[in-house]
């Protein structure tokens, strides 16, 4: 289910940076000082990389939604793409 703005303004910080997983590879990094980045998690070539997008509450998580779904589109064509290995 993914993220409120309710639930991520309730999100303390803690001792050590944690990320928040909000849907399908989107999540909330949520630093010490308590910034909250917003992050987008995908696997290129069998390797987990991340995209970085903005701070939190510049970006609500509804526009960090529509800002990734290009990201998914793209990533998704590419699977199709690729041949079956036999």
């Amino acid at each position: 289910m993914p993220l409120t703005e309710l639930k991520i303004s309730s999100i303390k910080p803690h001792n050590k940076s944690f990320s928040v997983l909000n849907a399908r590879g989107l999540c909330i990094d949520v630093s010490p000082n308590g910034a909250k980045l917003w992050r987008f998690k995908r696997k290129i070539s069998g390797k987990e990389a991340w995209k970085g997008i903005d701070a939190w509450p510049e970006v609500s998580s509804k526009q960090a939604r529509k800002i990734i779904a290009p990201f998914r589109m793209t990533l998704q064509n590419e699977k199709l793409k690729k041949p079956e290995k036999s």
